[in-house]
C-alpha cells in the first residue's frame, strides 16, 4: 500500500514539473513575441508560409501544412521505398 501511495505522490510531482516546465516555455514564448517587431514577426510568417509551399510543389502539389507535413513526407518515403515517384526533381538555377 506504500508503495503504491508513493508510485502516485511520484506520478503526481513528474506531472506537475511537466506543467511547470510548459508554462515556463509559454512564458518564454510570448515574452519573446512581445520583443519581436511587427515586420520580423510577419516575415517569419511569409518565409514558413514560402517553405510549405515549395514542399508541397516538390511533392506533386500536395495538400501540405505544418500540422501534416511529418505524415505527408512519411507517406512520401513510403511510396518511394516501393519504388513510386512521388516528388519533383529539383532543377538546378544554372541548367
Amino acid at each position: 500500500v506504500y508503495e503504491s501511495m508513493l508510485e502516485t505522490r511520484n506520478e503526481n510531482f513528474k506531472k506537475m514539473d511537466n506543467i511547470i516546465v510548459y508554462e515556463s516555455m509559454l512564458e518564454t514564448r510570448n515574452e519573446n513575441f512581445k520583443k519581436m517587431d511587427n515586420l520580423m514577426f510577419y516575415q517569419f510568417r511569409r518565409e514558413r508560409e514560402q517553405a510549405i509551399a515549395k514542399v508541397s510543389k516538390l511533392l506533386f502539389n500536395r495538400e501540405v501544412t505544418w500540422q501534416n507535413l511529418n505524415e505527408v513526407v512519411s507517406a512520401s518515403l513510403d511510396m518511394a521505398k516501393s519504388g513510386k515517384v512521388c516528388w519533383e526533381r529539383p532543377v538546378k538555377a544554372n541548367a
